[in-house]
């Protein structure tokens, strides 16, 4: 069983914008998870976050457990 967690996740700029402030989900195994929002919301803040392309500024992003802030994205080749 595979949980993605998102643990009052923060991406923040050095110009002190925030593009996304604590957010918090969990996503269960088998879970169809859809996020929806207005441009410049976040939602694809959090993919890429998700995916190792941009830095988490604060929080936990957690993948079966193991935290996954600091782990790079793999590259095809």
């Amino acid at each position: 069983m595979s949980t993605v967690r998102f643990n009052d996740v923060r991406k923040e700029y050095e110009s002190s914008i925030v593009a996304v402030d604590g957010f918090s989900m969990d996503i269960e195994d088998g879970e169809f998870v859809s996020t929806v929002g207005p441009s410049g919301s976040g939602k694809s803040m959090l993919l890429r976050m998700l995916a190792g392309l941009e830095d988490v500024s604060d929080g936990e992003i957690s993948i079966r457990d193991r935290i996954v802030n600091d782990v790079p994205p793999k590259t095809a080749g």
